[in-house]
Parts: C-alpha cells; structure tokens; sequence
C-alpha cells in the first residue's frame, strides 16, 4: 500500500510537475532547491489561493532517466521514507502554500545522505571511570592519524553534562547525585568516501581492537547500501495543499 500523510513544513527539494496527462521530461522542469541544500528539489504545478494549508504528501515513484516510473515504497526502508518526510515538512516554502497548490517533490538520496549522515557523529568512544585529559588527547592523536575520519571531538566529562544540563535545565541531578554520572568520549565522523564504501563495521572492528578501554557506540543510522540505488536514486512526492 501506498504511505500517504499531511504534514505541515517542508524541507527538501521540491519538484512540482503540471497536471496535464502526458510526461513531462522532468530534465527540463525549473527545480528550486530547498533553504537547507540537501538534495532536496521542489516545483509547483499550481499554486492556489487564500490561507494557507497544510500539506498532503505521497510517493509517486521514481525519476528514470527523465520520466516518472510509477510505484509504491513496499520495498523501501520505512525509516529512509521517514527521514525525507521529517526534512520536507520543514521547508518554509511549501510551509508557506496557500489551498489548492500541487506540485511534486523530488529527494536525492545519495545527495541527501551524504549531506546528513556523512555529517554525523558515526562512532563514539566512551571513557569510564576519571580520565586525564592528556590521556584523551593521545586517544584522540592516534585516531588522527588513522587517517579514517573527518572529525574527532574530544568531549571531557564536565563538559558533557554542561551540554545536558543546557539543554535539560528542569533536570537538576546534582540533587540526587553527588557526582558528575556522565563519562569522558571520543565523537568520530568517518570520512565521506568509507561511509560511502559502507566500510563502517570493518571500522568499528578497527576501533575495538585498538582502542580495548574504551565502550564503542556506533551510531550509523541508515547504511549507505540502503540508499545507494543508482537506479532508485530519485525519490518522486506527490503534494497538494488541502
């Protein structure tokens, strides 16, 4: 069955096709790139009038070549069908439609995941008990010069529950305990290319093997083999502001 939903913001790039019975060659339609550049594409068929409304999505299939290949997401990953909806509906310029505007969506996924995920923090090398921060900073020199990752990110206890205690100021913990309960870590971005390679569990073997002191956590979220189609690469939306 076909996943239909209304959401109100859209984030991706949007591609809109007219509503006349024919294909259109969607090589030549004016696609307008979403505020984040995320792979992401929209063009409207027709925009409507008075309030605005909110958006009815649907997947209509697939960009082959240049026409619209008709199908269904059976065979999809409901999450990477989740990911695209989520980003979509941030977009502020399809937030902002008035009723009765339709038009289509288009989403690059190896665009879009390369943007996203390839940016994320894949791995993470907690550290228990007290650690010297010099003991972190050797750590983090040798993962340096593995010459595997585009980011490593010393994060020291203290720091660490700054950051939470920022983002939950209701949660006063020093209440209840008399010590800082969050660990040092090691957050690792892995260079675009080897996530790409989907040689992210042959590197987190790598880091469990030199790195024995440390509690690894990966945090791949979809693996670019889902993803990497060439064929399936163009994910087509239906939208209509209702």
């Amino acid at each position: 069955m076909t996943r239909v939903r209304s959401y109100a913001p859209v984030l991706f790039v949007i591609i809109v096709f007219s509503c006349s019975s024919g294909q259109q060659d969607l090589n030549k339609i004016a696609w307008k790139n979403a505020v984040a550049d995320n792979g992401i594409s929209f063009s409207i068929s027709e925009t409507g009038r008075g309030q605005v409304g909110k958006l009815d999505i649907q997947f209509a299939g697939w960009q082959i070549g240049n026409k619209l290949v008709q199908d269904t997401l059976d065979d999809i990953p409901p999450l990477i069908d989740s990911l695209f909806l989520g980003s979509i509906t941030e977009e502020k310029h399809l937030a902002e439609l008035p009723k009765g505007s339709t038009g289509y969506i288009r989403v690059n996924a190896a665009e879009y995941f390369g943007q996203v995920f390839s940016r994320l923090s894949h791995y993470t090398l907690y550290y228990t008990g007290i650690m010297d921060i010099d003991d972190l900073r050797r750590d983090s020199a040798k993962l340096i010069g593995m010459n595997l990752f585009d980011k490593v990110e010393v994060i020291t206890a203290d720091e660490a529950i700054e950051a939470y205690s920022k983002n939950n100021p209701d949660m006063e913990w020093k209440h209840f305990l008399e010590t800082n309960p969050l660990p040092s870590s090691i957050a690792l971005v892995l260079h675009k290319e080897l996530y790409f390679n989907n040689d992210l569990d042959s590197i987190r073997d790598i880091l469990k093997k030199y790195f024995p002191q440390a509690e690894l956590t990966t945090h791949y979220g979809v693996k670019a083999k889902e993803i990497k189609n060439k064929k399936k690469n163009l994910y087509i939306y239906r939208f209509t502001v209702l």
